[in-house]
């Protein structure tokens, strides 16, 4: 079940120094891209906490309706999105089912989408980057195995 929560706790500090050592030039500018649209953020176990981090900061600082949603409640809504409406994909290793399905499921939504995963290559970015579905945010995280916490 992951690690000891005292461990993840004392890496705590190590990450937010990795994270405010990153590149997120395009990061911003694809936030800024979006500003004005509404905000669909995928993500699953995890990856749902910092889905419902993004949508709620969209939200406040931008005023569009920003929703979190699992891979699951993307897949069972109908694929036609409203060009005032972005889709965001976040998975620690962009590796698991269900958001793999979520993004095949949007290859045919007209919208304006970009993923965010803590490892450089994995098969989500890799779907993106071949189909043009969404600009990847690709970070490499130092922490071993799924994100802590």
């Amino acid at each position: 079940m992951g690690k000891p929560f005292l461990d993840e706790v004392t890496y705590l500090s190590k990450s937010v120094l990795w994270a405010s050592n990153q590149n997120i030039d395009l990061f911003r500018r694809v936030i800024q891209v979006n500003s004005a649209r509404q905000l669909s953020v995928i993500g699953s176990g995890g990856s749902s906490t910092a889905a419902a981090f993004l949508a709620h900061l969209h939200e406040t600082y931008y005023g569009n309706l920003s929703r979190a949603i699992t891979p699951l409640e993307y897949i069972s809504k109908k694929t036609h999105q409203p060009s005032n409406k972005a889709l965001a994909f976040i998975s620690a290793e962009g590796k698991n089912k269900d958001i793999l399905a979520a993004a095949n499921h949007a290859l045919s939504a007209q919208s304006s989408n970009f993923t965010l995963t803590l490892t450089i290559d994995n098969p989500l970015g890799r779907i993106c980057n071949n189909t043009g579905l969404a600009t990847v945010l690709a970070y490499d995280m130092p922490w071993t195995k799924d994100g802590y916490l």
